[in-house]
């Protein structure tokens, strides 16, 4: 069985909601960032929960200094949504092969 690219990467309604799930799921997970600050003995970093998509490239809440600030960089989202949807992609392959071996 040959696999054409064009075929496995065609955007169907079961990839798009595969794709959704995928991403939804990585909102509940929970994610740290180290943030490291001014104290009076030196450098005092530590890491602190944040929030947002994320994995396998996370964008979300960022540190600067001290200041929590918004940090979505265009191309972590352009490699999220490539990888999600390579991954919903293959989910829907594989469940096709496997539901065509059994029959």
């Amino acid at each position: 069985m040959k696999i054409k690219l064009k075929e496995l990467f065609n955007p169907t309604i079961f990839k798009i909601i595969i794709f959704v799930v995928l991403i939804l799921l990585t909102i509940p997970v929970p994610k740290t960032s180290k943030m490291c600050s001014m104290a009076p003995g030196g450098i005092s970093c530590g890491q602190t929960e944040v929030r947002g998509i994320g994995f396998p490239i996370f964008f979300g809440e960022m540190f600067s200094g001290d200041a929590r600030v918004i940090g979505l960089n265009p191309i972590n989202l352009l490699v999220n949504i490539a990888i999600f949807y390579s991954v919903s992609c293959g989910i829907i392959f594989l469940y096709l092969k496997t539901k065509k071996e059994m029959v």
